[in-house]
């Protein structure tokens, strides 16, 4: 799975060799961003930052991007610039702190990008990072939490492209519109036929 170099996007990703982390979505406190941006100055590991959204919190992000050189806020983007940040990603951050924000697709787009995702417990969608070679779970909501999970994926050595290209498959298996419809389907045979009852869909490694 290979990042995209080339885009009709109004921005571009750097192509350096720091991993590229990201944050995409409403910039409000109950998404998170306020862990993220506290957790810039704790991630030891040499990266690229950009924020992609609008919200109430805009000029905070605005704030930290004139501390932060490795900084990049992009402001609302188109969601047909959406596919191409997210194959620029190598870690997605979504720390939400409120379940009201259900499944969180966002996480889905980016494991089918091949991102590696760092998400709070709170998200639906953190259920996917059962295999820690798609990301990490932060269940204490902290900068020094989401720091230390963006840390141990770039340490762990999982952003290279063979790690890239797993999640994408993985995702293809079990988070696109087919691997819904036929999970469905098995439930339903499950139901009505007295087939075997299928195991969780993210649980799957097949």
């Amino acid at each position: 799975m290979s990042k995209r170099a080339v885009s009709d996007a109004s921005f571009s990703v750097a192509t350096s060799a720091e991993p590229v982390v990201t944050f995409l979505g409403r910039l409000e406190e109950l998404k998170g961003i306020h862990l993220f941006l506290g957790a810039l100055s704790k991630i030891t590991s040499k990266a690229r930052f950009y924020v992609a959204g609008f919200g109430t919190w805009s000029p905070r992000v605005e704030d930290a991007q004139r501390k932060h050189t490795n900084l990049q806020f992009l402001g609302a983007i188109k969601m047909a610039e959406v596919p191409y940040l997210l194959s620029n990603t190598d870690i997605l951050v979504l720390p939400s702190i409120t379940t009201d924000d259900g499944w969180g697709a966002v996480i889905s787009e980016a494991l089918m990008a091949g991102a590696a995702i760092v998400s709070s417990h709170k998200v639906g969608a953190s259920m996917c990072l059962a295999d820690p070679a798609r990301g990490r779970v932060v269940n204490k909501l902290s900068e020094a939490e989401v720091a230390r999970a963006v840390d141990d994926i770039i340490d762990n050595g999982l952003l290279n492209d063979s790690y890239r290209k797993a999640r994408a498959e993985w995702a293809d298996k079990h988070l696109t519109q087919r691997a819904g419809v036929e999970y469905l389907l098995r439930i339903l045979d499950h139901l009505f036929h007295g087939k075997p009852r299928p195991h969780s869909f993210v649980a799957e490694h097949d």
